[in-house]
């Protein structure tokens, strides 16, 4: 997977506007539907829709909803509240290996305590050197 640089905010209505460039690749038109629904790991993943969600494989929650006419799509609510989504947190667009769109939570400090300085990054999340020490000792 391969971060597009691509930062937008969760919009009112739990909306994002997809990147222009993203959607072309995929031949997502504003008006289209898309499926959306979270891997185990908790990455939200859109894709074009093209059937029955029934019939898709290893997307038992996939819910499809509509672009807008600005490219604009709604994350569902049970999405927003498993991911612990807020209006106004910035979201990553990340190009998945199949080709689908992939949408993280954008965090630009440690994730465990808010710390913005001696970050490194793991796994594509940031660690500060104080917690990454604490972890550490935790492991041993």
């Amino acid at each position: 997977m391969k971060s597009t640089g691509e930062i937008r905010k969760l919009e009112s209505l739990n909306r994002v506007v997809l990147p222009v460039k993203m959607r072309e690749l995929r031949e997502l038109n504003p008006l289209d539907l898309a499926e959306v629904y979270v891997k185990d790991n908790g990455d939200i993943v859109i894709e074009k829709f093209h059937g029955d969600t029934k019939k898709s494989k290893n997307k038992p929650t996939g819910l499809v909803r509509r672009l807008d006419a600005l490219g604009r799509i709604v994350i569902p609510k049970p999405t927003v509240k498993t991911q612990d989504l807020k209006e106004g947190d910035l979201m990553e667009f990340v190009s998945g290996e199949k080709g689908e769109i992939i949408l993280r939570k954008y965090y630009q400090k440690c994730v465990f305590c808010g710390n913005d300085k001696d970050t490194i990054s793991f796994e594509e999340k940031l660690i500060c050197k104080k917690c990454l020490d604490k972890i550490v000792k935790l492991v041993k």
